[in-house]
């Protein structure tokens, strides 16, 4: 019995030191984000990816970090991760002060596809549509593809569209939303070219979001 005991204490002692361990190189993954060698980052973050969801928690620290460095790393690997975990800190990072930081936990919303990142991707694209009817454009659409905008406007309205001040203007309208591009479909707005995206998806696998 007392030797039973004595393995069980044993075996806790050796589970605690590797949790602790474990948390002890967790944390030096995350410091190694903020390193000014982009090959020390690069090696962490591949760290934090392969340590799963152990990492997760210590991410999302780092998401608030003073170091916007260190924040895309982090929306990096929890890109990486895809854990639904992620998505509060995210949907924060869509307001970061830094442009890139804001475009990155887009594309890591959009490729989560938790119900509530969908939401706000959602309201972000309606958003748009209202900043595209300030233009002056009526008839439109804007799709969602990752980090990518694609407007869909009325084929008689493309012309107006496509003069190079109207061109600045749109993306002016609809870049500060987080996209890091922003598109005009050529072929207009149509009904239907939903199903074409679906289409599309489904073969290829990708993500993109479009109401």
């Amino acid at each position: 019995m007392f030797k039973k005991l004595l393995s069980l204490v044993l075996m806790g002692t050796v589970l605690s030191g590797c949790a602790l361990d474990q948390e002890d190189k967790t944390g030096a993954f995350i410091r190694d984000l903020g390193d000014p060698n982009v090959e020390v980052r690069e090696k962490a973050k591949r760290n934090l990816f392969w340590l799963g969801g152990v990492a997760i928690p210590s991410l999302l620290t780092a998401t608030e970090d003073k170091s916007s460095v260190v924040r895309l790393a982090a929306c990096e690997c929890l890109r990486k991760l895809k854990s639904g975990q992620a998505v509060d800190a995210l949907i924060r990072l869509l307001n970061d002060e830094e442009r890139l930081i804001q475009e990155e936990a887009a594309l890591t919303l959009a490729e989560i596809k938790d119900t509530g990142s969908i939401t706000r991707l959602l309201g972000l694209l309606e958003e748009g549509e209202e900043r595209l009817r300030a233009l002056g454009f009526r008839q439109l659409r804007l799709r969602h593809h990752g980090d990518l905008a694609r407007i869909e406007i009325a084929p008689e309205e493309l012309a107006r569209a496509m003069v190079p001040e109207m061109a600045t203007a749109l993306v002016a309208a609809i870049k500060p939303l987080g996209f890091r591009w922003v598109s005009l479909d050529l072929e207009g707005y149509r009904t239907g070219s939903l199903n074409e995206i679906l289409t599309i998806s489904s073969e290829r696998g990708s993500d993109s979001i479009s109401r």
